[in-house]
């Protein structure tokens, strides 16, 4: 009986770690990038949630789902840093990475803050790369 108990333990140990081992990671499919010109200024701070509804007549709007763009997004979003001087930030854009199971948003500034979850991020690089997507002609 205990030998029969040990194979079952045994087998349902091996089957986790083998799932983990040959999960796939996330595969970075498309990116959306939604954005206000940059230079629009209001009389108070726009956050997440406001963004589309007050920005809906001007805010431009760009995809990308070609190889080149797609990976370097990938590759930069990988640098985010907990931001520690900012405790908000007044929202010109939101970027969306569309995963083969899931989607996942990021509002930022063009300054380089992003924000998700409630967690106040920076990623320099990425901001400098999303501006020349969204002004190459």
């Amino acid at each position: 009986m205990k030998a029969k108990s040990l194979f079952f333990i045994l087998l349902f140990v091996l089957s986790l770690v083998t799932g983990k081992a040959f999960s796939q990671t996330k595969k970075l499919i498309s990116v959306k990038i939604e954005w206000e010109d940059f230079n629009t200024e209001n009389v108070y701070t726009v956050d997440c949630v406001q963004f589309r509804q007050l920005f809906k007549e001007t805010m431009h709007t760009k995809a990308f789902d070609q190889f080149k763009s797609v990976l370097a997004i990938d590759t930069l979003v990988k640098q985010f840093k907990n931001e520690k001087l900012y405790k908000s930030i007044d929202v010109r854009g939101i970027i969306t990475l569309n995963y083969k199971e899931k989607q996942t948003e990021y509002c930022f500034d063009q300054f380089g803050h992003f924000y998700k979850d409630g967690v106040l991020l920076s990623n320099i690089p990425l901001m400098e790369f999303i501006k020349g997507l969204i002004y190459a002609k």
